[in-house]
């Protein structure tokens, strides 16, 4: 549904990801007790997040936009997709490698760098991030 918004207009309208985002959880994020979470499906979620990330940022390259000041347009998909990513994260944990494979995973670190005006969700990713690595020993904490 985000290609077929952004091929049409070269943007993708902030009520269009509403809509993605209401559709798209009722089937894949909630889940009950005698449900199967559905990994490949919320993997390819946080992949055309981050494609539709950087397609909006070609745009705006594109247009010469992305250097005068924060794009509203860039601001508003960038807020959504953080509560989007939070929204994965409150079901299923951080998104990790063995979850939602290499490429979500790697999605997930964009979007969080680019939810910039949500200072709380970089923090609770970066706890989250700090805690998966250290329970896989990764790093040491001491």
């Amino acid at each position: 549904m985000a290609q077929s918004l952004l091929s049409k207009t070269g943007k993708v309208p902030f009520y269009g990801w509403y809509k993605l985002v209401s559709g798209y959880f009722g089937n894949c994020i909630r889940t009950n007790r005698h449900q199967k979470m559905d990994y490949k499906s919320i993997a390819e979620k946080i992949i055309e997040l981050k494609n539709a990330d950087l397609a909006l940022r070609d745009n705006l390259v594109q247009n010469r936009k992305l250097s005068q000041g924060y794009d509203l347009e860039m601001k508003q998909l960038h807020n959504e997709n953080a509560k989007i990513l939070d929204s994965i994260i409150n079901a299923i944990g951080y998104p990790t490698i063995d979850k939602v494979g290499e490429e979500a995973h790697e999605a997930t670190w964009l979007i969080i760098q680019h939810s910039i005006e949500q200072p709380n969700f970089m923090k609770k990713c970066a706890e989250l991030l700090e805690t998966d690595l250290f329970q896989h020993n990764l790093i040491s904490l001491a």
